[in-house]
């Protein structure tokens, strides 16, 4: 199981988890290892991610929906929390914070570039 930034192995714990068809990977661990500012909420299980460009970002666990600036974007499945930590699909990334990935879940790797 590996993560890649543009070519790079990128050292990140929580290997990516495929559930029903959907790759799942924790969220603060991916998001800062690309650049992006995560706050985690652990009372009320809420993530808000400051993306480079000025959006925020609002998951919440078993929510379908990230809010970007207060608006609802439909994600391919809903985020959930497992020990504090919010795992999120791995197409989050690419359709909500508009970073390049291919992911390969029968090898376990996830290749991003920006």
């Amino acid at each position: 199981m590996a993560y890649l930034l543009n070519g790079d192995l990128l050292e990140i714990e929580g290997d990516p988890r495929l559930d029903d068809g959907t790759l799942f990977v924790p969220l603060r661990k991916v998001a800062n290892a690309l650049g992006f500012n995560v706050d985690f909420e652990a009372s009320t299980y809420n993530a808000i991610i400051y993306a480079t460009n000025g959006d925020i970002v609002t998951l919440k666990n078993g929510e379908g929906n990230a809010e970007i600036n207060g608006a609802a974007m439909p994600m391919q499945a809903a985020p959930f929390v497992e020990n504090g930590e919010m795992w999120v699909p791995v197409r989050f990334f690419e359709r909500v914070l508009n970073v390049t990935m291919q992911a390969d879940p029968k090898n376990g790797i996830v290749e991003f570039s920006k």
